[in-house]
């Protein structure tokens, strides 16, 4: 995994962030050309970033960050040496973990949204 990589949140997290619709874009996105191929990093200013059938938005920690505080009170990440390699993190809707900060938010973030779509039902 690349530096970057460990920025953002993965691609099976950010494809299930996908389903849900936010107001901006993001400055990243993952990329596939087929349904078979390896997922790969690309930023906003490709020319496969328009390309909505091949793409994902690859949230940025900052940016689920912001996400996430329109949603949840407040939440609090614990980062823990690197040789546990987790994140661990909690809020009003209780813990969870991850093996990266991105994947943490991003989990946090879908279970959130969840959470919220319950009480308003």
């Amino acid at each position: 995994m690349t530096k970057l990589e460990s920025q953002v949140c993965s691609y099976e997290f950010s494809k299930e962030l996908n389903h849900y619709k936010y107001d901006f874009e993001p400055c990243f996105y993952w990329l596939t050309k087929t349904p078979k191929s390896k997922p790969r990093l690309i930023n906003y200013k490709s020319k496969f970033a328009k390309e909505k059938d091949k793409v994902v938005p690859a949230f940025t920690v900052a940016e689920l960050g912001e996400v996430l505080l329109q949603i949840v009170e407040s939440y609090k990440v614990y980062i823990f040496p690197k040789d546990l390699k987790f994140y661990h993190g909690r809020d009003e809707h209780g813990t969870c973990e991850a093996s990266s900060e991105a994947d943490l938010r991003a989990y946090m973030l879908i279970r959130a949204i969840e959470c919220s779509k319950a009480t308003y039902r």
